[in-house]
């Protein structure tokens, strides 16, 4: 259950990648927000508990605390198959929303995605009209 997670169906990039799972480095992070994993115990078949010290600036700037604040969360990540889980995440030391469903993104679809989007740039830029934007004469005055 390491790497990154994705609520999308096409290939996940940082913009969709809304979990990366490192278990052996003990940390979890999502947009905007890491944590350090404190303690992980197993609650059943493929499901596990995460005691973790979150930082999140944007749930500091909230609730009015400062940018460093330190939250004590929990995550439960529950596998479903060889590509799908389900995570909830407490806010604030609560949970405020239901599980959560996402993919796993393997590297190889992250590297093939980053690369295709690469030359799709290339692409575009080298097909645009090169004349468009010329630099206009100058008059003498």
């Amino acid at each position: 259950m390491t790497g990154p997670f994705s609520t999308s169906t096409s290939p996940a990039d940082e913009r969709r990648a809304v979990l990366c799972v490192k278990l052996a480095e003990r940390t979890i992070s999502g947009y905007e927000w890491n944590c350090k994993v404190t303690r992980l115990t197993d609650t059943g078949p493929g499901t596990i508990r995460l005691d973790m010290t979150c930082d999140d600036y944007n749930l500091a700037a909230f609730l009015k605390e400062p940018d460093e604040k330190i939250f004590k969360e929990v995550m439960l990540l529950k596998k479903i198959d060889e590509k799908r889980i389900v995570f909830r995440k407490t806010l604030n030391g609560k949970f405020m929303d239901p599980d959560y469903p996402a993919s796993y993104c393997p590297a190889n679809a992250q590297r093939a995605y980053l690369e295709s989007k690469a030359r799709s740039k290339v692409t575009r830029l080298s097909n645009f009209p090169k004349d468009r934007f010329r630099v206009a004469p100058t008059s003498a005055a």
